[in-house]
């Protein structure tokens, strides 16, 4: 009976956790690397600095960084600019420590991602202390816009199922099925549109083509797009494969840092003539820069 009683409870400890939480607190059966765009974001902290900063007065620019993608954030670094030498100190001043230019560069290192246990994704909280000069002469106020910069090593990985048929033309075929036909290539995927894979540079549409013949080839390509609000720099790749064999791929990235757009091509060769649906793998990784601006008013 006492047994009975404290599985009871314990059964209804748990019915109570689960309809206490909160939105967007669901963590079972949750993709974080799938159908949604996730990146590293800047959230500053309320009065930090206040809306109007005085002559002469001590503040502090706080923020914290949050990882909301699906994936390891790395080298994550936060640079803070826009502060003029003429009117705010930097350096030691009356025995404590104001910007400096070493200092406005503040390394955070690794935060993690989305996951299972922890649906928020790692932050960390940065603070700059910083102090007003006297204002210009006949100057009563000052408005101007700092900002801060924030760099960091991501990447992103897509798993999605593919149509293989080397024998289309073959009218007793059977298995899955084309439905675009380009010259002698057979395009067995078009245009395969994609939402996102938790990640701001992600794969925003793929393309399956088989080159017919005695010794069938796939070729799958991958349109990658700046799908966040900051500048991707640098693809990596890591990994292209069909089921658990690696496929020969190239990154076609040229102008990639003006149009933040570029192609993966890979490549495999077909040693049958069957008909099947298999995943293709690719992974990548790359590096990413945003930079945010904010207000600051500096008064009497």
């Amino acid at each position: 009976m006492r047994k009975l009683f404290i599985f009871t409870s314990i059964l209804i400890l748990l019915i109570i956790s689960s309809c206490q939480q909160g939105p967007g607190e669901e963590v079972l059966g949750t993709d974080f690397k799938n159908n949604y765009i996730g990146e590293v974001v800047i959230d500053l902290i309320p009065l930090m600095p206040p809306e109007k900063v005085h002559e002469d007065s001590d503040f502090r620019v706080g923020t914290y960084i949050r990882n909301q993608g699906g994936y390891k954030a790395t080298n994550v670094e936060l640079t803070l600019v826009g502060f003029d030498e003429d009117q705010f100190y930097y350096g030691l001043n009356n025995g404590k420590q104001y910007f400096d230019f070493a200092e406005t560069l503040k390394t955070i290192g690794t935060l993690e991602g989305k996951r299972l246990e922890n649906s928020q994704g790692d932050f960390d909280r940065v603070e700059y202390l910083g102090r007003t000069k006297t204002l210009p002469e006949g100057q009563e106020q000052i408005s101007f816009n700092y900002g801060l910069i924030l760099n960091y090593h991501y990447s992103n990985e897509l798993v999605q199922e593919i149509c293989i048929n080397p024998k289309f033309y073959d009218v007793s075929s059977v298995g899955c099925q084309s439905h675009n036909v380009d010259g002698q290539d057979v395009r067995l995927e078009d245009g395969i549109s994609l939402i996102g894979q938790g990640s701001p540079l992600g794969v925003k549409e793929m393309e399956v083509v088989i080159h017919p013949g005695d010794k069938p080839t796939l070729e799958v390509r991958f349109d990658v797009k700046n799908l966040g609000q900051g500048i991707a720099k640098n693809i990596q790749l890591n990994l292209g494969q069909l089921i658990t064999k690696p496929m020969k791929c190239e990154v076609k990235q040229k102008n990639f840092r003006d149009e933040q757009e570029a192609t993966i091509v890979c490549n495999f060769n077909l040693n049958d003539q069957s008909s099947y649906t298999a995943p293709v793998y690719l992974k990548f990784e790359y590096d990413y820069e945003l930079t945010m601006p904010f207000p600051f008013n500096f008064v009497e």
